[in-house]
């Protein structure tokens, strides 16, 4: 449905440049006066299928299986070990 938009910003563009070239200014001007009112209304005619695509999109994204791994608390326990044993070393040489 998006794409319908789209296309029909492209014909629109189009036609009118079509026109301006075969001198008929006054049927450019109407068909840029169409292309005004339909990027106004963009929202109302096309937004439910916007909300679906949305929707859609970011319940997939929340589904167990298309999460990234949980690798932060694999980091997070290697620091920590890392910390105690720096500080094993520090306390050896009395610098703590």
């Amino acid at each position: 449905m998006i794409a319908y938009y789209y296309l029909l910003n492209k014909v629109v563009k189009i036609v009118k440049d079509t026109y301006l070239e075969h001198n008929k200014d006054h049927k450019a001007g109407e068909v840029g006066m169409f292309a005004d009112v339909f990027a106004s209304n963009h929202n109302l005619l096309f937004g439910d299928a916007l909300y679906k695509i949305n929707k859609t999109h970011y319940t997939k994204l929340r589904r167990k299986q298309n999460r990234p791994p949980e690798t932060s608390n694999k980091y997070h326990v290697r620091l920590s070990s890392d910390l105690r044993a720096m500080r094993a070393g520090l306390e050896q040489c009395d610098i703590v």
